[in-house]
């Protein structure tokens, strides 16, 4: 009884984040009684809440030997499966699960979310998630694992609706407002400036709720630099059409493109920063602080400064302007979307050269006068070897994820 207890008291711990005490504890229980089922599958959740999918499979998978067929312990093993990397069988796992007692929602949610995560079956997963919705409409977990499901096949009015009710059932639910904020962040109005700060304010939401939640840290990041890509990306695609415009002598557009391009950027950004906490506008300070956003600000003062005076600068003073505009959103967009692995570092890197290209064949055309037939030549000039470089980058991730299955 006296370990019984020990691995309730270990749950709880596991329910509120306390995973190095609650592991502590079963590993006390285990200790005496290395059969204990359920102190394996407490530590398979610490496990798995420590980042350490390895220990939480060993930990599973245990419990599964010393009872098998235990639903628990096969859906935990899926788990850990989806977290080394291993989609297949992760599902197949979660889908002996369902068969064993197909009456809990749990399995069929878990099942739902570890098909959403890895990309697979949208349908299968569709119909999961929906029969947890069944078997349990007032579990707020299963309106937000469909909602979940539904934002992948980007139903965001849907997903929205899910999400809403998850909060009504509980408003305190860290996962519904983070699912919520993302639904607002893949909005179909893309320079809605008020629903990007909801979203902003969704994220910083769920931190306070729930600290550890280090994807919403992520997304918020995230979120706060693509409010300035996307006050970049505008004045920068106003710039080029105001140099393009001064260059063939249309000066009357030109100035009516260079008003566009100085207040368009600055309602988007007032629209977007009003709708903030006063803690998350303390939050973009910081950010705009940093080296490389200094470098980005320099840049756009310098966009915005050659279209003030576009229609009396030379052209090639205009075409500087509006290069230092294209420059700060790139950088802007690197840093908003930062590459997590060599691999991604290198695709990135040869999709950053293809759009500087065709930006400068675009501008030679535009500006300088170069034939559109010798800009189409250059152009092609790289797709055989960008393939094949892009061919060898499949490749190789392909190997890296056959290694990890192994």
């Amino acid at each position: 009884m006296q370990d019984d207890a020990l691995v309730e008291q270990a749950a709880r711990l596991c329910e509120v984040r306390r995973e190095s005490e609650a592991a502590a504890l079963v590993a006390q229980v285990l200790a005496r009684d290395p059969h204990h089922v359920p102190a394996w599958l407490v530590l398979a959740r610490a496990r798995l809440l420590a980042d350490d999918p390895a220990g939480a499979l060993h930990a599973a998978r245990t419990a599964a030997g010393l009872e098998p067929g235990h639903p628990a312990a096969l859906a935990l093993v899926g788990l850990a499966h989806s977290d080394l990397g291993r989609p297949g069988e992760a599902a197949a796992a979660l889908r002996q699960a369902v068969a064993i007692d197909p009456g809990d929602a749990e399995w069929h949610r878990l099942l739902a979310a570890v098909l959403t995560a890895d990309g697979q079956s949208r349908r299968e997963a569709l119909a999961a998630a929906r029969t947890a919705l069944e078997l349990a409409p007032d579990w707020g977990a299963a309106h937000v694992t469909y909602g979940s499901v539904l934002l992948t096949g980007r139903k965001i009015g849907p997903a929205r609706e899910a999400f809403r009710r998850a909060l009504a059932l509980d408003p305190q639910d860290a996962s519904a407002h983070h699912e919520l904020a993302r639904a607002d962040a893949l909005g179909r109005n893309h320079y809605a400036g008020g629903q990007l700060a909801r979203a902003a304010d969704g994220f910083a939401r769920t931190l306070a709720l729930d600290p550890h939640e280090q994807l919403a840290h992520e997304n918020l990041e995230r979120t706060l630099r693509v409010f300035v890509l996307r006050t970049a990306v505008l004045q920068m695609f106003l710039a080029l059409n105001v140099a393009r415009m001064t260059n063939q002598h249309h000066l009357g557009l030109a100035q009516l493109l260079a008003v566009a391009g100085v207040l368009a950027p600055g309602l988007y950004a007032y629209s977007f920063v009003r709708r903030l906490s006063p803690a998350l506008r303390d939050y973009l300070r910081g950010m705009l602080a940093t080296t490389r956003m200094r470098i980005v600000q320099a840049l756009a003062a310098t966009g915005l400064a050659a279209l003030l005076v576009a229609t009396v600068l030379p052209t090639w003073l205009t075409l500087l302007g509006a290069l230092a505009s294209v420059s700060a959103a790139i950088i802007v967009k690197l840093d908003a979307d930062p590459p997590s692995t060599q691999l991604r570092r290198t695709a990135r890197g040869f999709a950053l050269a293809a759009a500087a290209l065709v930006t400068l064949l675009a501008l030679s055309v535009w500006l300088l006068g170069l034939s559109p037939e010798v800009a189409v030549i250059l152009g092609l000039l790289p797709v055989l070897p960008g393939y094949l470089t892009w061919k060898l980058i499949r490749w190789r991730q392909r190997v890296s994820r056959a290694k990890v299955a192994r």
